[in-house]
């Protein structure tokens, strides 16, 4: 939505975990960036056209890559808390955003982690609150 002709994101704490309230607040970030956005200041909502679906897709694609730019390590068949915390280090990431990618593509035994491991949005926020980097090792 635009107000005063500047671009506004709504979003929630819904589901509170900070990996999917980074990549939410992220991808409509993207949104704005790709130039989605409508100049009359209306609500722009997810439809079902295949021009909405190629923008969602592009914003999800941009919004991975803001999250973490790097290369994302080759992930083995058996991953603790020391592979993760090692290549979020690599990346420059909180640990949690390296598992709420990987577990985005699939990688279910990473529920163990997030089940010990996950912050709350609220948690994260704290300490980024006068950060000049924001996903930056923010855990």
């Amino acid at each position: 939505m635009m107000i005063n002709e500047q671009p506004v994101i709504g979003l929630s704490g819904r589901g509170k975990r900070f990996d999917k309230v980074l990549f939410t607040l992220l991808h409509e970030v993207a949104h704005i960036l790709l130039g989605h956005l409508s100049n009359n200041g209306d609500v722009i909502l997810v439809d079902l056209s295949a021009v909405s679906a190629d923008y969602e897709t592009e914003a999800d694609q941009l919004a991975s890559e803001l999250s973490i730019s790097g290369q994302l390590p080759a992930v083995p068949d058996r991953v603790n808390s020391a592979w993760i915390e090692k290549h979020a280090a690599d990346l420059d990431v909180a640990p949690i955003i390296l598992v709420g990618r990987l577990s985005k593509r699939g990688k279910t035994f990473l529920e163990n982690y997030l089940g010990t491991q996950r912050p709350k949005y609220g948690s994260i926020l704290g300490k980024l609150e006068g950060s000049t980097s924001g996903l930056s090792k923010a855990q």
